[in-house]
């Protein structure tokens, strides 16, 4: 009985061994290029090329979403702003105070607003311009 057990135990590590270093030696990704990524802080990536034009295609969309959205912000500083007919109400009408208060609360959170997507679509610009030079060298590359 201890003879077939052990008989079993080392075929059975034998299969495991042979699948296991089948598995080194396929790629994870069948069909598509690999493409390395060397980050300013020593991290290398392998990215598959068709995953990295699918993150440039989502980038570009969230930055003509961002867009949008600044000029969203834009138009709503623009009708914040605290003019005489504003200040003519809050001198006139009870509670006029509280109504300059709110107005100029609403133009400085729209500024910050405006300051945070700023910051965000530079971050994107870089961003993008990072994609879209990997998949060009990728593309001169693969034409040679």
């Amino acid at each position: 009985m201890f003879a077939v057990r052990f008989s079993v135990m080392v075929l059975l590590s034998l299969i495991a061994l042979g699948v296991h270093a089948q598995g080194f030696d396929t790629p994870l990704i069948q069909g598509s290029k690999l493409l390395t990524i060397s980050h300013d802080h020593g991290l290398i990536s392998n990215v598959p090329v068709s995953v990295t034009q699918e993150l440039t295609a989502k980038v570009r969309w969230l930055r003509d979403s961002l867009l949008a959205q600044k000029e969203k912000i834009v138009k709503v500083i623009e009708n914040s702003q605290f003019d005489t007919k504003d200040a003519f109400i809050s001198i006139i009408m009870p509670g006029g105070l509280l109504y300059a208060s709110y107005k100029k609360l609403n133009h400085e959170k729209a500024e910050k607003e405006l300051v945070q997507v700023g910051n965000d679509l530079d971050g994107l610009a870089s961003d993008l311009q990072m994609l879209e030079s990997i998949s060009s060298r990728n593309t001169v590359a693969m034409v040679h």
